[in-house]
């Protein structure tokens, strides 16, 4: 994914004009060949230095179309966290995020697939995931108070025989 200086690129119109001050209320990204485009708007901070947002997913830069819009959906923004950089499988059909929930005591992993409009939750927030062919290997780190160790635990998730739920219906 690249991150885009222009939002006309992709025809978003916006109402209001961003103050320098106000600091980042939006930002636009897409796919390598601009199949996907990703706005997250209206960031705000949840917490010191953590942020949160909307987003829309359109389709088809030549001739842009809304397939999704989480009004209602929260998820966390961090370009600078794995979402961007480790977990970029959006070339893969995949765009991997974090749903903030309960006021952000708590979030969750949201697997999308691109190509069906579909996702699947993950309600895990101490993991790492890998993405194999279609395989994900989610690893989770399990701290033991007892004797202060941890220890990780794999889990391999077929995306192939997942019940992925429709985009729709994806709610905080």
């Amino acid at each position: 994914m690249k991150l885009l200086q222009n939002l006309s690129d992709w025809n978003i119109k916006r109402d209001k004009v961003d103050k320098p001050s106000e600091g980042l209320t939006h930002s636009l990204w897409e796919t390598n060949g601009g199949i996907f485009g990703f706005y997250f708007y209206n960031i705000g901070e949840y917490g010191m230095m953590k942020h949160y947002c909307k987003l829309q997913i359109l389709k088809d830069k030549t001739n842009p179309k809304v397939v999704y819009e989480g009004k209602d959906v929260a998820f966390i923004y961090d370009p600078y966290s794995k979402m961007f950089t480790d977990y970029d499988w959006t070339d893969q059909g995949i765009l991997v995020l974090r749903q903030l929930l309960d006021n952000g005591y708590k979030n969750s992993f949201v697997i999308i697939n691109l190509d069906k409009m579909s996702f699947i939750s993950l309600e895990k927030s101490n993991v790492k995931l890998e993405l194999h062919e279609n395989k994900m290997m989610v690893v989770e780190t399990i701290y033991k108070e007892e004797d202060n160790s941890t220890r990780e635990v794999t889990k391999q998730i077929n995306l192939d025989k997942t019940y992925w739920k429709p985009l729709n219906e994806l709610t905080n």
